[in-house]
């Protein structure tokens, strides 16, 4: 930090300033600070989307913040700043900040600006603000630079000077050796004036850094002489050009003054402290009880709300006492000697025995500083509370017992699955020595079967949540044991799995419990016409591996035929087109058969509908591309939020605009979403700019609401497209329809309402934070829009229209450049160029996979294939692999996501790229296995067009 006085050409409202040449974390230590700021750094220069995120987050600020471009004009401001200033949001956004603040302070924040610009350093100053505070505000900007450090926006806020100084209490714990943190200029010296510890304040306001000056002198650091002034006696002294009240305070020590605290109190800022002792500010602002006897006679002169606290005393009750009521009979006579001696400061002794005041006992260890207190030779204690951690210690002797002890099998794993506990039952029961237990896979413990069905149901699930299992574990001796598995997440302060915990119950056990509680065993027969949920994930799950192995084999025919005749084109045709028709079904009947396999289970949440445009999209692109249909945007309010499932919600409009892409004879969709009335929203989509054809509007109708059989031979949509789609949007629309306007139909699509409705056997989820929960601000948010919502659906669409930003062209032509990016193909010298370097491993238990692989990916250097992978570890360590392609269904002991982790721990390949690969995928499957470390993943069959993408982004 350097500390600069003035600005010579701003009168009247600079106060202080400071220039930092570090990094910004060094002198911003709000989190929340720090996240936006690295928000904005990654979505900068923002998009329309992007800048509609930042607002969102800046908005919840209760303080002013800016962002400016290097020509001191405001990019994005938020609410806090713009009502400050009393202009709307979109007359200060654009606008020069003369043309905003007022006189003085423009005149100081372009003087500060310009000097950002030129130096790319980062200010903070104070200053009175007529605008924002009508008081003393501390201001931070910083600038964001590109590549040549050239400086491309100015980001900042201002903070009160005491909402400054409760931040700094709060993120700083305040104990008698720690008063660095006060929120005042606090100085401690040695009898030479020699600085032995300062606060933060201190520092922050003569712009000094911590290791520079201690033990240096603080009379020739600050060009004073503070000796001159009186103890314990206020003086006002001047520092450079402000003017300082200082107070003295003595600190001794074996009957002898040994040193000293200065504290420093501005004069400008007209605050008094609340005592003129600088042990009532210390103990006042500590979170550990601390209070001050009398040697003489051991009664109290001083005690902080922390110690009333924890002997349950008033502070006149309290002050009324001396030391030895607060300790038992047989302690007082060892209490008196050591309270009579000196003690070494800042050290804690202990454990001692006090007593509280309803009689129960209090253990303690203490640290002692002798002080003059008013006159009054005395002791200052600092008091740490030991019973909490002593109760803490009993409590985990009692989980620890029950955990040795219990019958059943106690298993912690990481959020992957790795065995990071068990207790002592588990290695009984699998005949496996606890050491060789620990950081192995749960999954390698598991029979072969039901090993998909747990790591997707426990440890890559959609939602975490308890779930009982039952399936069967190995034993070393190759016996299976049939048990039980009880699994429960565990969830970190970010609200994120970090871990679960299994509770195993063998069968055996299982049974004499039924028999004891005299409990009939009923033998369940599931009804003939109800299709098994379980069984049908199973069922596709060993039909597409052979599936996606013929779509392989004749796409590869189909491109070997270098002269095709008309008739073998017309074959070509015919094969692709059933190609991806075979690989749509079987999507969506995996998908259809997970949403019946389970209770449907609804996670209401607010949901602003511009935060989910880039995914649906996304969802999109493959049936845009093959059906030749654009994406573009109708009308879409950029305010419109409404509680509902998000996940559930984009899939649904999802398979609305890919029906209508399907089924439409022209070549865009819209998509449009807007509020209808105080309860009601709709989604919709048109395939004309201003309407919807006859012949879209006609097919909707019949997707939504006509027979199954009829819709997939008419429009080529499958029943389980057609059932998923219907069943989500049941649960989660009140109606589907078509809209009109001037009793025309213009859009067809679904009315959501605003607030979540419950349905009839669906769960509402009760994950952490996830839940039906919403926090004040939401219902608030809900209760004003169906107070002042009161009129007609068509007017209220009017003043939608004319009111609510809408995204059409700028977003329109994003989605065209978009979709030129997906449609580009490399050159085929280039391709074969990128691959012909390329050592590979394909580790896939199917050999006509592999057969399969090798052929389509003839152009690699080298291929290496393993069914497994301990069959693997011989190949990765004899030579090095450029790239490897991991199944995750494997034979063996570890699946893929086990060889992963392992892979990435053996030495070269920390960094070498692994491709998870599996037969079928479902939402949210991509975001998690790159989540758990893949470096991107792909669907079989492993095609060349496929594979070459990837290998484009991760080589």
């Amino acid at each position: 930090m350097k500390n600069l006085s003035k600005i010579s050409n701003v009168e009247g409202s600079l106060i202080n300033l400071k220039i930092n040449l570090d990094k910004i974390d060094e002198f911003i230590t709000d989190k929340k600070i720090l996240e936006i700021v690295e928000i904005i750094k990654q979505s900068f220069p923002f998009t329309f989307i992007g800048r509609q995120k930042i607002r969102r987050v800046i908005d919840q600020l209760d303080f002013a913040f800016w962002i400016k471009d290097p020509n001191k004009k405001f990019i994005i401001v938020n609410k806090f700043f713009a009502e400050s200033v009393g202009v709307s949001l979109n007359k200060i956004e654009g606008q020069h900040l003369q043309d905003v603040l007022v006189e003085n302070e423009a005149k100081l924040a372009l003087s500060i600006d310009e000097y950002i610009v030129s130096s790319s350093n980062a200010v903070v100053y104070e200053s009175y603000s007529k605008t924002f505070s009508k008081e003393t505000v501390q201001n931070i900007e910083f600038p964001i630079c590109d590549l040549e450090k050239n400086v491309v926006a100015i980001i900042g806020y201002n903070l009160s000077i005491e909402d400054t100084e409760i931040a700094q209490q709060k993120d700083n714990s305040i104990t008698s050796s720690n008063y660095d943190s006060l929120p005042y200029m606090l100085v401690e010296i040695d009898q030479d004036y020699n600085i032995i510890g300062v606060s933060n304040k201190f520092l922050f306001e003569f712009g000094l850094v911590k290791n520079e000056i201690v033990g240096g002198n603080i009379n020739e650091i600050l060009n004073t002489d503070l000796s001159i002034i009186d103890d314990n006696k206020n003086n006002f002294v001047k520092i450079a050009n402000s003017e300082y009240e200082v107070e003295k305070s003595i600190i001794q020590k074996d009957n002898k003054i040994s040193g000293r605290f200065i504290s420093f109190n501005k004069s400008i800022e007209k605050k008094q402290t609340t005592s003129g002792s600088m042990y009532d500010i210390i103990m006042q602002y500590s979170s550990d009880p601390m209070y001050v006897y009398s040697i003489e006679n051991l009664k109290f002169l001083k005690v902080n709300e922390a110690a009333l606290k924890l002997y349950g005393y008033t502070e006149n009750e309290f002050l009324e006492m001396d030391l030895t009521d607060l300790y038992a009979p047989e302690d007082i006579q060892t209490l008196v000697e050591s309270s009579s001696r000196d003690t070494v400061e800042h050290g804690f002794t202990g454990p001692w025995r006090h007593t509280s005041k309803d009689g129960s006992t209090v253990l303690v260890e203490i640290s002692k500083m002798l002080i003059d207190f008013d006159g009054i030779r005395s002791h200052f204690n600092t008091i740490k509370d030991l019973s909490k951690e002593q109760q803490s210690q009993k409590q985990l002797q009692k989980y620890k017992m029950v955990y040795e002890n219990t019958n059943d099998l106690l298993i912690i794993t990481d959020k992957e699955g790795f065995i990071t506990e068990s207790n002592s039952r588990v290695s009984e029961e699998l005949n496996i020595d606890k050491n060789l237990l620990k950081e192995k896979s749960f999954l390698s413990l598991v029979n072969d079967k039901d090993r998909g069905k747990i790591n997707t149901s426990i440890f890559h699930a959609n939602n975490i949540q308890p779930i009982k299992i039952n399936t069967e574990l190995k034993q070393a001796n190759d016996e299976s044991l049939p048990v039980t598995i009880h699994s429960t997440p565990f969830f970190n302060r970010e609200d994120e799995v970090e871990s679960f915990g299994l509770v195993i119950i063998t069968k055996v056990e299982n049974i004499v419990e039924q028999m004891t509680q005299q409990r009939p065993i009923k033998i369940v027969k599931e009804s003939g016409n109800k299709i098994n949920g379980d069984f049908l994930s199973n069922l596709f799950h060993e039909l597409l591996t052979p599936i996606n192995v013929i779509i392989g084999f004749a796409q590869e025919l189909a491109e070997s035929i270098t002269e095709p005749n008309d008739e073998q084109k017309e074959s070509v045709d015919i094969i692709s087109d059933n190609q991806k028709t075979v690989v749509e079904l079987m999507d969506n009947a995996i998908q259809y058969a997970q949403l019946i396999q389970h209770q449907v289970e609804i996670t209401p949440t607010m949901v602003k509908f511009v935060d989910v445009i880039d995914t649906i999209e996304n969802n999109v692109s493959k049936v845009s591309n093959s059906e030749n249909v654009k994406f573009a945007y109708g009308k879409i309010s950029s305010s419109l939020k409404f509680m509902t499932d998000r996940q559930k919600m984009i899939t649904i409009i999802s398979f609305l605009i890919e029906f209508a892409m399907k089924v439409t004879k022209n070549t865009k969709i819209y998509l449009s979403a807007y509020q209808n009335d105080a309860g009601h929203c709709v989604v919709s989509v048109k395939d004309e700019r201003s309407s919807i054809s006859s012949h879209l509007l006609t097919a909707m109708n019949d997707i939504f609401n006509g027979e199954e059989e009829e819709v997939r031979q008419k429009y080529g949509i499958s029943r389980f497209m057609i059932r998923h789609a219907r069943q989500l949007s049941d649960l989660l629309t009140e109606k589907k329809e078509t809209i009109t306007k001037l009793n025309q139909p213009v859009e067809y699509g679904y009315i959501f309402p605003i607030r979540y409705v419950d349905r009839e056997g669906v769960i509402i989820s009760t994950q952490k934070d996830t839940t039906m929960k919403v926090d004040e601000q939401q219902k608030n948010e809900v209760e004003s829009v169906k107070e002042s919502e009161k009129i007609s659906d068509e007017s209220k669409r009017s003043e939608i229209i004319k009111e609510e930003p809408v995204i059409e062209n700028i977003l329109a032509t994003q989605s065209e450049v978009k979709q030129e990016i997906v449609e580009e193909v490399l050159p085929t010298e280039e391709s074969q160029k990128l691959f012909s370097d390329i050592d590979c491993l394909y580790v896939e238990d199917q050999i006509d996979s592999q057969i399969l692989f090798k052929v389509q990916m003839r152009d690699l250097k080298e291929i290496e294939f393993a069914t497994s992978f301990e069959k693997a570890i011989p190949l990765l360590k004899s030579k090095h692999f450029d790239l490897i392609v991991m199944d995750i269904n494997l034979q063996g002991e570890y699946n893929g996501l086990d060889a992963m982790r392992a892979i990435k721990r053996m030495p070269n390949y920390a960094d070498t790229p692994i491709i998870a690969v599996t037969a079928y995928i479902l939402p949210g499957d991509r975001e998690r296995f790159i989540k758990a470390g893949f470096n991107d993943f792909i669907s079989k069959p492993v095609l060349r067009d496929k594979l070459e993408t990837v290998i484009q982004k991760v080589l």
